[in-house]
């Protein structure tokens, strides 16, 4: 998947796609990962061991919220997460 949309709605013309990747420029460069100790993209992971967070009306410590609806392929995200009162290192969004 390209993502164009996605690159469209952050200004990032998405024509060089094609030429970043021929390039091997970041993110298609071979050390390109996420950061996040876990999978990569392209792996695939078990969504049924994902602990779902509770909404932003919750009292407990770890919660957050997708403000973008419907959460789809090819689009921006925005939203928020706290883990245990601390932002997270990284959320997994799933659909």
């Amino acid at each position: 998947m390209e993502a164009t949309n996605a690159l469209a709605a952050l200004q990032i013309e998405p024509s060089v796609i094609p030429a970043a990747r021929a390039l091997g420029d970041y993110p298609f460069t071979s050390d390109f990962t996420l950061g996040c100790g876990g999978p990569e993209l392209g792996q695939r992971m078990d969504v049924a061991s994902a602990r779902p967070l509770p909404g932003p009306d919750s009292t407990e410590s770890s919660k957050g919220v997708v403000d973008t609806a419907p959460v789809a392929a090819d689009t921006v995200l925005s939203g928020w997460a706290t883990i245990d009162n601390r932002p997270p290192r990284c959320v997994v969004v799933t659909a």
